[in-house]
């Protein structure tokens, strides 16, 4: 099944899109990541989930998520991914 995204408050999904994506909002993009709180996520049950809510939530957590993946430790310049290659 799955759920589906709707159209909601089209100005707020759009500000929401366009945050997460444009080149524009680099520094907007940075708070935006800055004020990620754990814990929070999409409620998967809901069958109806608005774009906004999906940016501000799910991708959030994604952006996280792959930052940690990129970012090397200063422990020994090496990526997570990295560090399991050599494992």
């Amino acid at each position: 099944m799955g759920c589906n995204l709707e159209m909601g408050d089209h100005e707020q999904d759009g500000e929401a899109i366009e945050l997460a994506f444009s080149k524009k909002k680099i520094e907007a993009r940075k708070n935006w990541l800055r004020q990620f709180e754990p814990g929070t996520y999409l409620d998967q049950k809901e069958k109806v989930i608005k774009y906004s809510d999906f940016v501000n939530k799910e991708l959030l957590l994604f952006s996280m998520a792959d930052l940690q993946r990129s970012i090397p430790s200063m422990v020994d310049g090496l990526k997570p991914g990295q560090r399991k290659i050599l494992f």
